[in-house]
C-alpha cells in the first residue's frame, strides 16, 4: 500500500513527474488517498476553491489532479457542513456546472475502486 497526502504533495508530484509512477502503482498495488489527498487522485482540485481560497494555501494556479480516476470526492462532509455557509448548496452547484457527481464522505469513510466497481466503505 502507498499513501499520498495532499498538502504540498500535488506540487511535488507535478515537479517530479510522478503522476506516471502513481498511475503504474495504482494499476498493480493498492493506492490510498487519505482525507484531502483523495482530491489529488481525481481529475481536479477545483471543488476545494468553491469553499475557501485559504484551503489552497500553496496558491496553486493549475488545479488539475493527477487523474487516476474520474471520481470526485468531498471528504469530511459532515464536519464542513458546520464550517461553511451553504456548503451543500455549493456542492450541488459545482455538480451541475461541471456535470459530475461528487461523492460526499464523512470522517471514517472511504471509496474503494476496483476496475469499474465503486464502493463507499466505513473504515
Amino acid at each position: 500500500m502507498f499513501y499520498v497526502q495532499m498538502g504540498c504533495r500535488v506540487k511535488i508530484i507535478r515537479e517530479h513527474n510522478a503522476a506516471d509512477i502513481l498511475k503504474t502503482l495504482a494499476s498493480t498495488k493498492v493506492l490510498i488517498g487519505w482525507s484531502a489527498s483523495a482530491f489529488v487522485f481525481g481529475p481536479t482540485l477545483e471543488l476545494v476553491n468553491m469553499y475557501s481560497a485559504d484551503m489552497n494555501f500553496l496558491g496553486l494556479k493549475d488545479l488539475r489532479g493527477i487523474n487516476l480516476t474520474d471520481i470526485e470526492v468531498l471528504p469530511h462532509y459532515e464536519r464542513f457542513l458546520k464550517r461553511f455557509d451553504r456548503f451543500e448548496e455549493k456542492c450541488q452547484i459545482y455538480e451541475k456546472e461541471h456535470s459530475v457527481k461528487v461523492i460526499r464522505l464523512n470522517d471514517g469513510e472511504g471509496v474503494f475502486i476496483d476496475c469499474s466497481t465503486i464502493e463507499i466503505c466505513r473504515i
